[in-house]
C-alpha cells in the first residue's frame, strides 16, 4: 500500500481566531495558493490515489479538496475522518488503512496536521510514533509503502518532498 501523507497548507495564525475555533481556522489566500501550487507538482510528479482521508479540520479538508481537484479525482473520493484529528493515536489510522487495504485499496493519501503525521509516519516506519524524527513543513508530502499485513513497523520511506520541492516540480 502506498500511503503519501499530506500537511495542510499555511492557514490563519492560532492568534488571529478566537478561543475554541481552532477547528474553523482557514488556509490564507497564501496558503491557497502555496497549496495549490504542492498539488500541481504532485500531479507532475505522477502521484495517484484512490482516495483521500482527511481530519475534518477546515484548513486540513480545503487542502484535500486541492490535492483531490489537481489529481483528477471526484469530490466523493475525499472523505473526513476523525482519525486524523489532532490528538488522534496513530494506531488508529492504522485500523482505517487496514480496512481500506481490505477492501482493495492500493494508494491513499492522507491529509492532517503536525505533529500527529510526523508520528504517524514514524509509527508505520519503525513501529513507534517517536521512533523517528520527521520535519513536515505545511504543504509537505511524504510517501511510505507497506505491505497491506505489516502496516505497522513495516514501512519504507519512499520519499519526504517539502512545499518548495513540489511547487517547484509543478513549474
Amino acid at each position: 500500500m502506498r500511503i503519501h501523507i499530506l500537511r495542510h497548507g499555511p492557514a490563519t495564525p492560532r492568534e488571529e481566531v478566537g478561543v475554541g475555533q481552532d477547528r474553523d481556522r482557514a488556509l490564507t489566500p497564501e496558503g491557497l495558493r502555496k497549496t495549490r501550487q504542492a498539488a500541481r507538482g504532485m500531479r507532475a510528479l505522477g502521484i495517484a490515489v484512490e482516495t483521500v482521508l482527511t481530519s475534518p479540520l477546515v484548513r486540513a479538508r480545503q487542502t484535500a479538496d486541492i490535492a483531490a481537484l489537481e489529481l483528477g479525482l471526484p469530490p466523493s473520493a475525499v472523505v473526513e475522518t476523525p482519525v486524523l484529528e489532532p490528538g488522534a493515536p496513530p494506531t488508529e489510522v492504522v485500523r482505517e488503512l487496514a480496512r481500506l487495504a481490505t477492501a482493495g485499496a492500493g494508494s491513499v493519501l492522507l491529509v492532517g496536521h503536525e505533529p500527529g503525521l510526523s508520528r504517524l509516519a514514524a509509527f508505520l516506519l519503525t513501529g513507534d510514533p517517536s521512533g523517528l524524527r520527521l520535519t513536515l513543513k505545511k504543504a509537505a508530502l511524504c510517501l511510505v509503502e507497506c505491505d497491506p499485513a505489516e502496516l505497522q513497523d513495516g514501512g519504507a520511506l519512499g520519499f519526504l518532498l517539502q512545499p518548495a520541492q513540489l511547487r517547484a516540480a509543478a513549474d
